[in-house]
């Protein structure tokens, strides 16, 4: 067996701002005033996030297509990687950091970036807000 040097232990925090991002039932209505603003509809799957061909957007749209809930897009695509309009899908562009929480916690699920390797912020976030998440693995 190979021995390893000693070193410092270093704990990394996970980087979510607990105070924004944390379940809030007292702020049900201020979070479905946000959604009535943005036209986003009562029943829906959140993805933000950069709109790129890792990420596969083009799968997640094509896997909620027909279930009964819309497909809220919040962020902006990479040149060239435009999703396709389908009638299911809402694009909002660039969201607020103001409207993130209350996105997060209005959705049915929020499907964030958690596709190869990226850095599962958006997960712990999602966590934090005490929401269930939908993952997608793929490579």
């Amino acid at each position: 067996m190979k021995r390893l040097a000693r070193s410092p232990i270093v704990v990394a925090p996970h980087g979510v701002d607990l105070t924004r991002f944390r379940p809030a039932p007292e702020a049900a209505a201020s979070d479905r005033s946000v959604r009535a603003r943005l036209g986003v509809p009562d029943r829906y799957v959140l993805h933000l996030g950069t709109i790129e061909p890792r990420k596969k957007v083009d799968d997640l749209i094509a896997a909620t297509e027909g279930i009964g809930v819309a497909l809220v897009l919040g962020g902006r695509a990479w040149s060239g990687h435009e999703p396709a309009a389908r009638r299911h899908v809402h694009r909002l562009g660039f969201v607020e950091d103001a409207d993130v929480a209350p996105l997060m916690r209005e959705t049915l699920a929020p499907r964030v970036e958690l596709v190869t390797v990226t850095s599962g912020t958006g997960m712990s976030t999602a966590f934090a807000l005490g929401e269930e998440t939908i993952a997608a693995l793929f490579g």
